[in-house]
């Protein structure tokens, strides 16, 4: 069994995965190393392109393709990213980058459930992966536009904008709060 610490360890890892890639939780969980990622390449990154699925007798199984066809996507790495995964492959028994105590696929309940013990009781403990996506979706958008955010998300502009990117709350210009100040407190 593993000790909370190392819950926390991998909670933190996962965390560092959705921050930097905006991937979804079956998306993280069904990465293998020697398959989805990339190091020897000028820029890492990693291969979005499966997915992990009940199967029909109730063990978990990839599927060879994301949620949607359109899902199937490369998110470059970032350099904390890069550094994660490196100790992680170092440290590993397992070629799965995100295994379970017994070096198999891990259950998505399962993370969940150490995702929640992990941050109980702290600051962050209504924090979900959904909650990294959005953010994730949301700074891409302001930063680099609505294509970029959707296509590091493997989803379309129109879903994007509407499940996943806030936008600020439209404010009133100076301009009208100085006509309203004048006509309402004119002397």
């Amino acid at each position: 069994m593993a000790s909370c610490s190392t819950y926390s360890r991998v909670s933190a890892d996962v965390a560092d995965m959705y921050i930097g890639t905006g991937a979804r939780t079956n998306e993280v969980l069904a990465l293998q190393f020697d398959a989805n990622v990339h190091f020897d390449t000028p820029t890492p990154f990693v291969r979005l392109d499966r997915t992990l699925i009940e199967g029909d007798d109730g063990k978990l199984v990839v599927q060879m393709k994301p949620k949607t066809d359109s899902s199937v996507r490369d998110a470059k790495l970032p350099a904390f990213l890069v550094d994660m995964l490196m100790r992680r492959r170092v440290d590993s028994d397992s070629g799965i980058v995100f295994p379970s105590s017994t070096g198999t696929y891990q259950w998505d309940n399962n993370l969940m459930r150490q995702w929640r013990e992990a941050l109980r009781e702290s600051p962050y403990a209504w924090v979900t992966p959904t909650k990294f996506r959005k953010a994730v979706a949301t700074l891409l958008a302001d930063e680099v536009g609505t294509k970029a955010a959707a296509d590091q998300l493997g989803n379309s502009e129109e879903v994007a904008e509407k499940h996943y990117i806030k936008r600020a709350r439209r404010q009133g210009p100076d301009a009208a709060r100085d006509v309203l100040e004048t006509f309402f407190h004119r002397g």
